[in-house]
């Protein structure tokens, strides 16, 4: 397990119930509508709903500028008046990104955190998720951190090669499904 984990908290996520991914209202011009968040949130609370996930997939929230998802998120919070767990999700972004909203959403009243790792460079091996979600951690040390795992909607179609080493390709190759493609992606193979 990673050192950076040496101090766990006694933190427990507690959220039972009916907790949906919820969408961000959007404008006709593409900008966040945080006026019908208000009116969102009486809805599902008075439909049995305890909790809402803000800035998942369904948000788009990695679509939208920073400051955007933090209008969002505060919207969200005030709008709950304490009947709703907020789980707000931070990733999906640069680490300085992440980092940033993780700190901003521990100081207004999230009631967790759920994180998926940058989509682009992605960690390593696990020893670099533990480490990144860790990283997450150290910022929210009195909220839950739930990391986001989702494997089965990558839509990974194929891949862009950029490598010399025509064995690592020959392996690639075994494990693509028959429907996926492999790019060659280098001028120059040895």
């Amino acid at each position: 397990m990673s050192s950076t984990l040496k101090n766990v908290s006694d933190v427990t996520y507690k959220a039972r119930g009916v907790i949906p991914a919820v969408f961000t209202p959007m404008n006709n011009d593409n900008t966040v509508n945080v006026k019908v968040i208000p009116k969102y949130a009486e809805y599902l609370t008075k439909n049995g709903v305890t909790g809402v996930l803000v800035g998942g997939t369904a948000s788009q929230h990695m679509c939208l500028s920073v400051i955007d998802r933090k209008r969002v998120i505060e919207e969200w919070v005030k709008a709950s008046k304490g009947k709703l767990h907020i789980m707000a999700q931070v990733g999906g972004a640069p680490m300085a990104d992440v980092l940033d909203l993780t700190q901003h959403y521990s100081g207004i009243g999230v009631d967790s955190i759920l994180t998926l790792p940058e989509l682009y460079f992605r960690p390593n091996d696990v020893t670099d998720l533990v480490d990144y979600v860790a990283e997450v951690a150290k910022l929210a040390p009195n909220l839950p951190i739930l990391y986001y795992h989702a494997p089965h909607m990558t839509n990974v179609s194929g891949i862009k090669f950029a490598s010399t080493d025509l064995k690592e390709a020959e392996q690639l190759l075994r494990v693509l499904k028959e429907d996926q493609d492999i790019l060659i992606a280098y001028a120059e193979l040895h």
